[in-house]
């Protein structure tokens, strides 16, 4: 049975059906994502040791210290970006705006999350009886 012939044995109540419940589902799938999301807060580490935690609902400009010098973070309309480093390349300038994820200054020893930062072997990653 191909997909041609599903639709031509079903009644506009059951396509009507069908379709409602793929919106309710792809509504769920948002709602849920906007409800739970993890996101809410800027965590930047400077040389392993977390130095700022911010809001990312307000506006604002921090100055962190870190191996090489003075790195600017820059939070606006619910993103942020690194304005400026002493790194070389500047490639933690180069990644833009984000609103998910991490931001990282290898150079400097800077990282600038979004959510909370995990590292590896903090907290607890199972439970065993």
């Amino acid at each position: 049975m191909n997909l041609l012939q599903i639709l031509q044995n079903t009644t506009k109540a059951d396509r009507i059906l069908i379709l409602f419940l793929l919106i309710s589902c792809f509504s769920f799938i948002i709602f849920f994502n906007k409800i739970f999301s993890n996101k809410q807060s800027i965590h930047i580490y400077s040389e392993g040791k977390e130095v700022y935690i911010l809001s990312l609902n307000e506006n604002n400009k921090v100055d962190i210290k870190g191996r090489l010098g003075i790195t600017t973070v820059e939070i606006k309309d619910k993103k942020v970006r690194i304005t400026s480093s002493p790194c070389e390349n500047k490639l933690c300038i180069k990644q833009g705006w984000k609103d998910s994820g991490s931001i990282i200054c290898l150079p400097n020893n800077i990282i600038v999350s979004i959510g909370e930062y995990k590292k590896e072997g903090s907290g607890i990653d199972a439970v065993t009886k």
